[in-house]
């Protein structure tokens, strides 16, 4: 991963706010991020994340890139994304959404990371690539 989308609005197609504190899944990056349209996009997988132990190293290393960069209220560490004191619920998610393409003169097939959690009752969600 190297970016959150809500740091880099020039990518963004509609304002950062619908991004950032969307309470659904972004259900089509096409709506979302400029020049994804020759892309065909699908979900991988989605993951309710009840505590540390179900996070492989990608996805921790993910959550800390968030926790360092300050974006979830009060999170300061892993552990707390997991207390009820702070996260609703003590309950993180995680989609991945792959964009495929055959056009050989665009970038790659990347990949994205939708995380979200809720802070009383307030979703607040990052898209990382």
């Amino acid at each position: 991963f190297s970016k959150i989308f809500q740091l880099t609005s020039e990518r963004i197609k509609i304002p950062a706010s619908i991004v950032t504190m969307s309470s659904a899944p972004i259900e089509s990056l096409k709506d979302v991020l400029v020049g994804i349209d020759e892309y065909t996009i699908s979900e991988k997988s989605e993951k309710k994340i009840r505590n540390g132990s179900e996070l492989d190293e990608n996805l921790t290393s993910q959550l800390n890139f968030i926790i360092k960069s300050k974006l979830w209220f009060g999170v300061k560490q892993i552990s707390d994304c997991f207390d009820k004191m702070i996260v609703d619920n003590g309950i993180i998610w995680v989609k991945e959404i792959h964009a495929n393409t055959t056009i050989s003169s665009l970038p790659g097939n990347p990949v994205f990371y939708y995380w979200i959690a809720y802070f009383g009752d307030n979703p607040t969600g990052y898209l990382i690539s």
